[in-house]
């Protein structure tokens, strides 16, 4: 079914805001793409090194990891902007001067952007910045794709025959998607079959909302909200205003995260600590019993050494005089008599003369 197919393209250029949202968004699209042979470009206009995880570098890991998903999905050209995350509605005209001197080299048919009505403000940043280069550059149609809102579409894609690789694609993104890239998976699978209780053709499917001339905030609104609002404006605003409530929750929550990590981290750090001290203790009254355990021994084997001699000297011939002479002696000089006191005497002299 012709319906069901890519819009017809000799050039194609997508625009995610971070890495991971061209494979969340698009990613079957673009491998229908280039499985035709059609060059396809990404650019990537923020790294993501806000992302929400307690990894350092991670936005040079978000930059390899769409690297490789972009190798996955036959990419021609990945380019990176490196402006600051979170922040591109503030160099907005900066982003959109950098995008038309590449839009201009490129020359693409199509360029795919977030849908405008997505609660990401970085999202709706890259779709307004499209819109706004649309005037400035005729002759390319402008696609907005889905990511966190399901929107109001005019070409539905069927991706049936490349879903595993789009699989492939977002499971790539192991950091980037805080570790748990199969929660996305599981939801953007989910968004892609749920077109298929629209056409009752079981299938996986990517929406978007294709244009070929610009289009106003109030007519942005009218087409996502199915022209049911009279006052498009008012209501852009008042879902801007609920959005921007949700992102000051959720803010308040990744505060207080962050408030509890912080804590985590210290008591990590803190026994860490103690671990240290206490092995460093351990240590040295191992290095203490090990030298008490040599001098032990070495005094035992001094002692043996004594013994050994003791025992020689015992059984000498000088020592068995010796003992027979002071025994004699104790027999004919008793103690106390005046011929002790005589010898003792005479023992002296000769002790002082010697």
């Amino acid at each position: 079914m012709n319906e069901f197919l890519p819009p017809e393209a000799k050039k194609i250029l997508i625009l995610s805001p971070h890495p991971d949202d061209e494979s969340l968004g698009c990613s079957g699209t673009i491998l229908l793409y280039t499985g035709k042979g059609i060059d396809v470009y990404l650019i990537v206009i923020s790294n993501g090194e806000k992302a929400e995880v307690e990894i350092e570098n991670i936005g040079e890991i978000r930059k390899c990891e769409a690297t490789a998903s972009a190798a996955l999905l036959g990419i021609k050209k990945t380019i990176f902007l490196d402006f600051p995350d979170k922040e591109i509605t503030a160099h907005k005209e900066h982003i959109k001067k950098k995008l038309s001197e590449i839009i201009k080299d490129i020359n693409p048919d199509i360029i795919f952007a977030p849908f405008p009505v997505d609660p990401h403000p970085d999202h709706r940043a890259t779709s307004e910045i499209a819109l706004m280069l649309m005037p400035e550059l005729p002759g390319f149609k402008l696609a907005f794709y889905e990511i966190y809102h399901p929107i109001r579409f005019n070409v539905l894609v069927d991706i049936s025959s490349v879903i595993q690789k789009k699989r492939e694609a977002i499971l790539t993104y192991e950091k980037s998607l805080l570790g748990i890239p199969e929660i996305f998976w599981y939801a953007i699978e989910s968004l892609n079959a749920y077109r298929s209780l629209v056409y009752r053709r079981k299938s996986f499917y990517e929406a978007f909302w294709l244009i070929d001339t610009p289009v106003s905030k109030d007519e942005v609104v009218k087409w996502a909200t199915f022209d049911y609002y009279d006052t498009p404006a008012e209501i852009f605003l008042s879902q801007l205003k609920v959005a921007d409530k949700l992102i000051f929750e959720l803010q308040n929550a990744y505060g207080l995260i962050e408030t509890k990590d912080a804590e985590i981290s210290n008591l990590r750090k803190t026994l860490q600590e103690t671990e240290r001290k206490l092995l460093a203790e351990i240590s040295n009254l191992r290095k203490t019993l090990q030298e008490t355990e040599r001098k032990l021994l070495e005094e035992v084997e001094k002692i043996r050494e004594l013994e050994t001699s003791l025992d020689l000297l015992m059984n000498s011939l000088s020592w068995k005089f010796i003992k027979n002479f002071y025994s004699f002696r104790d027999k004919i000089l008793p103690d106390g008599t005046g011929r002790r006191n005589l010898y003792n005497k005479m023992i002296g002299k000769l002790k002082k003369v010697t």
